[in-house]
């Protein structure tokens, strides 16, 4: 199935402050309900959600890359509560690549959860921006979801994290959970070994037509981009009409070779 048709319509709120806070906590929660529904299926198998985790962490932006790099892990403060859109206040603009934000991603596995990323696969990435922010060339947020396959009696089951990181608020949520039996067919995302990175992919998207079309709703537009292993990239650009988000200009993108095609308009 096309991941394009599912994009995050309601992650933005009229409130400009409030954009990126109301986004993550829409963000998360409709791509853990919506993530089973994404890949084939074996069978009319069901699966059953257990042993779920999830936590919220603190972090400064403005350290922990260089923190990490020096082999600190002691980067994560752990939030004792859900965070709610009005609690919190802008922060600074953040220029993170993909490279950064896989390694806080490590950290987390590390810190966190105390497995290494390498142990896992990515079953999709999803990087998320604000229309205004398209000329610092790097998205403003991004989710991560890894995944391992455990067999035992001859039934697996799928052990799965979500991490998603907003730089620019200092925050980060992650969760793991249990999926008995799996009953997914899953391509494992290889974004490491993939030539095209999300910036490229976004420099791709605006010098193809993205740039023209954000012009036209800069107050009111998101550029998403989405990569794994079934279609590679797809970056799309939305802005809000009366009733919803829409897509207004969307791309496809190969992961290695940077080829592409405009599939909206």
């Amino acid at each position: 199935m096309k991941w394009k048709h599912w994009l995050m319509v309601n992650k933005m709120t009229d409130n400009k402050a409030g954009i990126l806070h109301f986004r993550f906590i829409v963000v998360f929660l409709f791509t853990i309900n919506m993530i089973t529904g994404c890949y084939p299926y074996i069978g009319d198998a069901k699966e059953v959600e257990q042993k779920r985790e999830e936590r919220y962490y603190l972090f400064d932006s403005t350290t922990i890359l260089d923190a990490l790099k020096r082999g600190s892990l002691n980067v994560f403060t752990l939030s004792k509560s859900t965070p709610k859109p009005e609690s919190f206040t802008p922060s600074v603009k953040a220029k993170w690549t993909q490279a950064d934000y896989l390694l806080v991603a490590q950290a987390v596995q590390q810190d966190v959860w105390r497995e290494s990323l390498g142990s896992l696969d990515l079953y999709y990435a999803i990087f998320t921006m604000d229309c205004s922010d398209a000329k610092l060339g790097t998205f403003n947020m991004v989710d991560f979801v890894l995944y391992k396959l455990i067999k035992a009696e001859d039934v697996e089951t799928r052990v799965q994290y979500h991490i998603t990181i907003i730089p620019s608020e200092n925050y980060l949520y992650t969760s793991r959970a249990e999926y008995y039996p799996n009953v997914s067919v899953i391509e494992p995302t290889a974004l490491s070994q993939y030539q095209i990175t999300a910036e490229k992919a976004l420099q791709i998207a605006e010098m193809n037509g993205g740039v023209e079309k954000r012009s036209e709703y800069e107050k009111s537009c998101m550029i998403t981009g989405i990569v794994n292993g079934l279609d590679g990239w797809t970056v799309s650009y939305q802005t809000r009409n009366e009733y919803r988000w829409a897509v207004i200009f969307e791309i496809e993108i190969d992961s290695q070779t940077g080829s592409f095609k405009v599939t909206r308009p």
